[in-house]
């Protein structure tokens, strides 16, 4: 008998395809922030979750005070990520404080155009929908959208005094199968 998946398996996040989503949604949309990228990628992976049956980056998302996080591309956007050690390349986009807000960083270039040989045509269709999307809102909105979404709910209501949760997978749109397979694919991907 086959046993249910952990609560909260991990995925093996695709590196590659984080910053090669962000390059492309970065192509499109100058000016956003770190908070306007880790949305449009959560949103994003939900979408194509529902839709296409996985998620584009394969990271893991962790509710946080201002909404869902996923782990490795908000780390990846920090500027003092180590991208040459990690990703074997500098900083493939360049970042500056914004003057308005504390703690945040605009991204304003990129050094190079994304491979999108790493990005299926329905990847690029489910990033473009939901950078459109985060273009529309407004903090205030993004926060709310975001607030909502009842993987978030629950997993920030079970915190406690942590700082951030994991996020179910069950939660986000996959049943228990294909949290199964999720998981063996992520691990055995080329």
């Amino acid at each position: 008998m086959k046993s249910a998946p952990s609560q909260f398996p991990t995925l093996k996040v695709d590196k590659r395809k984080v910053v090669e989503a962000v390059l492309y949604i970065l192509e499109n949309f100058l000016g956003y922030s770190q908070y306007d990228i880790v949305k449009t990628i959560f949103l994003a992976d939900k979408a194509h979750l529902k839709r296409y049956g996985r998620p584009i980056t394969f990271d893991n998302y962790f509710a946080m005070e201002n909404g869902p996080v996923p782990s490795f591309t908000y780390n990846m956007l920090k500027p003092d990520f180590d991208f040459q050690k990690e990703m074997g390349e500098d900083r493939p986009f360049i970042s500056v404080p914004d003057a308005k807000k504390p703690n945040v960083n605009k991204f304003v270039g990129v050094r190079r155009r994304p491979n999108t040989e790493y990005l299926s045509e329905t990847d690029k269709e489910v990033l473009k929908e939901a950078a459109s999307t985060i273009q529309l809102l407004d903090f205030d909105q993004i926060y709310r959208l975001t607030h909502e979404d009842p993987a978030y709910k629950e997993a920030w209501g079970r915190r406690g005094d942590a700082a951030r949760a994991q996020m179910k997978l069950g939660l986000l749109g996959a049943d228990d199968k294909l949290i199964n397979d999720l998981v063996y694919i992520s691990n055995h991907a080329a």
